[in-house]
């Protein structure tokens, strides 16, 4: 591995044992840090993926403002689909927020 890597994840882990969190906390952390450091090549593979992905939308973001083009718009739009109606007797509604169903 990379000494920069190791002595990066070194300080990391120090840092993390020499606070005085919770112990549950502490262990949970640790472990993630682990993770990350067996996968190391996959999780930077999945973060510059999510980071190119981003990028390619922005890129769409603004030729479709500057064109005019409503479709390379999609990416960023959100839809909005049958949000209930507000009651006004004062009842609580029994829908879902985000999906509108029972």
């Amino acid at each position: 591995m990379n000494p920069l890597y190791l002595s990066g994840y070194k300080r990391v882990d120090e840092w993390v044992v020499h606070n005085h969190w919770d112990s549950a906390v502490t262990s949970r952390s640790l472990e993630l840090l682990g993770l990350v450091s067996r996968h190391h090549a996959l999780f930077l593979i999945v973060l510059i993926a999510y980071a190119a992905l981003h990028i390619f939308n922005s890129l769409l973001l603004v030729i479709g403002a500057l064109l005019e083009k409503r479709l390379m718009l999609i990416p960023w739009m959100v839809q909005v689909r049958n949000f209930p109606k507000k009651k006004t007797t004062g009842q609580k509604s029994n829908l879902c927020f985000f999906c509108g169903k029972f």
